[in-house]
């Protein structure tokens, strides 16, 4: 019976310390290149501004990637274009709309001008 224990034991500490191990290493995520040509650009505006290359990068791209994100979940009316709002926040393909006064399809696109639309991925 004790070595059941003993042998359960080491198992036990083997998968947490293997687990421990897992949960501990830093995992690697991929870093894009910023082109050559943009660096001498982004080295001027460094200095000018005072701030690091690093800091103007995320300086520019931070309001473009958060507008992005947050029209991605915007639901629009298929026919009118309005802004659907789900209490649940959940994603739907039919929805009413309170403009159309009708059950409708959602697309999670941005109209563009009168004519255009932009589907947002």
């Amino acid at each position: 019976m004790s070595e059941d224990l003993t042998g359960l034991m080491q198992s036990v500490e083997i998968s947490f310390k293997k687990n421990l191990r897992i949960l501990t290493q830093k995992e690697e995520m991929y870093s894009p290149k910023i082109k050559e040509d943009l660096i001498p650009i982004l080295f001027r505006l460094s200095k000018e501004k005072e701030k690091a290359m690093t800091r103007i990068v995320d300086d520019l791209l931070r309001p473009a990637l958060l507008e992005y994100e947050s029209q991605k979940a915007i639901p629009y009316c298929v026919s009118c274009y309005s802004v659907l709002y789900f209490p649940d926040k959940n994603r739907r393909v039919t929805a009413f709309c309170k403009e159309c006064k009708s059950e409708t399809f959602v697309l999670y696109t941005l109209p563009v001008e009168n004519s255009y639309r932009k589907e947002v991925i």
